[in-house]
């Protein structure tokens, strides 16, 4: 589960996370002599609703992950209509990201494009930071955007 921490407050994170499942993982730490230890694929699966941090002991020192207690938030109910599609030999919409990338087809409208452009900023001033935890270069550019595919 991955959920966004407050820009100025040390310590405060977002009650809502993403649920993200590893596809690839890669060792590299001697090919960038420990800088980086391993490199990782993964696609977004759902959605966490975040109760609370079981060991908030290990902020400061960063030894280890925040363990947390939290709910899977269960959007399947949203793609029931889509599921019946499936039947009668329609494509269903089997994840959050197959959704995304589906949409990144269509045109993007003005607050779509903002959006990819605030990412692609995003991601040049974590790597001009050198942040231990950012976004990949390639990433901005596969960043899919646009609208629900449930037209809620």
């Amino acid at each position: 589960v991955v959920s966004m921490s407050h820009p100025s407050e040390e310590g405060r994170f977002a009650q809502m996370g993403v649920l993200f499942q590893l596809e690839d993982l890669k060792e590299v730490s001697e090919q960038t002599g420990d800088q980086i230890k391993y490199v990782c694929n993964h696609k977004v699966v759902g959605r966490v609703k975040l109760n609370r941090v079981l060991n908030p002991e290990v902020w400061s020192s960063r030894d280890t992950y925040l363990r947390a207690e939290g709910e899977i938030i269960d959007d399947t109910s949203d793609l029931d209509e889509d599921d019946d599609d499936s039947e009668s030999g329609g494509k269903a919409v089997d994840d959050v990201y197959t959704a995304l990338a589906n949409a990144a087809g269509s045109s993007l409208s003005k607050e779509e494009k903002a959006l990819r452009d605030s990412f692609t900023n995003l991601v040049e001033m974590q790597h001009e930071l050198e942040e231990d935890v950012r976004f990949t270069r390639s990433s901005a550019a596969t960043l899919a955007v646009g609208p629900e595919a449930t037209g809620d």
